[in-house]
């Protein structure tokens, strides 16, 4: 009877502490879209599982950019009910926009205004782009500890390419003074955060060195991504499995789908080989990836498949020799993650956190994103040693079980307790 109710004294104890703890309230602030629909929020990538994850510890509030849909987006994942969603559609999303100053005021003057209705323990501005930027920049005017999380590298940005002359001199002159501002803004703001978050062990170091900054100011804050256990189901790679090369992606500029187009006329042009690159995925630069086809006479040899289901991916993968990811600049590479559950080995730009998912010659090959006689020769060295892709193959599906979502979690609970005098 004692131990009875010493443990009903103790439990309802707890349950008090419980009530009477503050909970941590973060505010995130980024560029990525959100999609509204029938009063539900969407949207794309890691970032659901992210703020689901958090959502189990923490209160969370968010300051995205909101497009209204007429119906659920294609490609998207529902956001969690719990998340407290700010709505405004005052901000462009990207550093395009002209002039950048009008973003950066306005969203300086956003996140100023939640914060001055709300409890904030905490914000964290996701980056590179201006609005998630700008956020840390009010979190110092206010006094709020602030992370930046940096997820992308977008120094060295490639050149344009375009059939007019003027037109391409006159786009590569503003790409770089576009570049030159964000890294003058990068840097300040760097400096002005509490800490900075990076997905990956090489932004630390990059970070460290491009921006003089001590790598103590630089917190891992991995992307949260969970690998749906059917990809494993996938049958394995054998000698049957046809010589096909997958893309699965957007098609815009950054990922780079034009080089691995004419990495693709290097490996046919040296040899005669039944080899298919099938591209799947949509975007504003489907008429590049088309006009790349055509240039090299590659209509008999590369498949288009536009955007597909994700539901449906899986089982074309199953059809696939190998994935690449030439990217010119990658938080994680969720597509090469897949694949690598699915057995296949990967290809992938040497750039953001992608060599911390491909272990060089091991599970796959790094490359140069700007060499298409690079990439030609990572393909090649699989398609013509089938053993050594299947080998590659096993490693990658055993290395995928690594990308866990709690890993993720501990890293960000960690980092936040550092810098919030509110711990989780």
């Amino acid at each position: 009877m004692k131990l009875y109710l010493k443990y009903n004294i103790l439990h309802n104890y707890h349950r008090l502490i419980k009530k009477t703890v503050k909970a941590l309230n973060i505010l995130i602030v980024t560029d990525k879209i959100f999609y509204k629909f029938n009063g539900r929020f969407y949207t794309d990538g890691g970032t659901p599982n992210q703020i689901k994850y958090l959502l189990s510890k923490v209160n969370v509030d968010i300051l995205p950019y909101i497009i209204h849909s007429k119906s659920i987006p294609e490609n998207m994942n529902s956001v969690d009910e719990k998340l407290n969603v700010h709505e405004t559609d005052k901000f462009k999303p990207y550093f395009h926009s002209l002039p950048p100053i009008i973003n950066i005021l306005q969203s300086i003057k956003l996140t100023k205004e939640i914060c001055n209705h709300n409890n904030f323990d905490i914000i964290i501005g996701k980056g590179p782009r201006e609005i998630g930027m700008s956020a840390v920049i009010a979190a110092k005017q206010l006094g709020i500890p602030s992370i930046f999380h940096y997820s992308y590298d977008w120094f060295d940005f490639p050149p344009v390419s375009s059939s007019s002359y003027a037109k391409n001199i006159a786009l590569n002159i503003y790409y770089k003074a576009i570049n030159l501002y964000k890294s003058m803004f990068f840097s300040y703001v760097c400096n002005s955060a509490t800490a900075i978050g990076t997905v990956s062990e090489k932004f630390i170091s990059n970070v460290s060195e491009q921006m003089n900054i001590s790598p103590d100011k630089i917190k891992l804050m991995p992307q949260a991504f969970s690998l749906d256990e059917s990809y494993r189901e996938i049958a394995p790679l054998d000698d049957n499995t046809p010589n096909n090369i997958y893309y699965v992606g957007r098609l815009d500029r950054n990922k780079n789908v034009t080089t691995l187009i004419e990495a693709f006329s290097i490996i046919l042009n040296k040899k005669d080989l039944n080899l298919k690159l099938v591209i799947i995925g949509d975007g504003p630069s489907m008429s590049d990836v088309k006009s790349s086809i055509e240039k090299y006479n590659l209509e008999k040899h590369v498949e288009v498949k536009g955007f597909v289901q994700p539901s449906k991916i899986k089982g074309l993968l199953a059809e696939a020799l190998l994935l690449v990811l030439p990217s010119f600049s990658e938080a994680l590479g969720k597509t090469l993650i897949e694949a690598m559950g699915a057995g296949r080995p990967v290809i992938g730009s040497n750039v953001g956190g992608i060599p911390e998912v491909i272990e060089d010659n091991i599970s796959g090959f790094l490359i140069d994103p700007h060499s298409a006689e690079d990439i030609a020769e990572k393909i090649s060295f699989l398609v013509n040693d089938r053993s050594l892709a299947i080998k590659m193959g096993n490693v990658a599906k055993i290395s995928s079980q690594k990308f866990m979502p709690d890993n993720s979690l501990k890293c960000w609970v960690n980092s936040i307790n550092e810098v919030s005098s509110t711990k989780f």
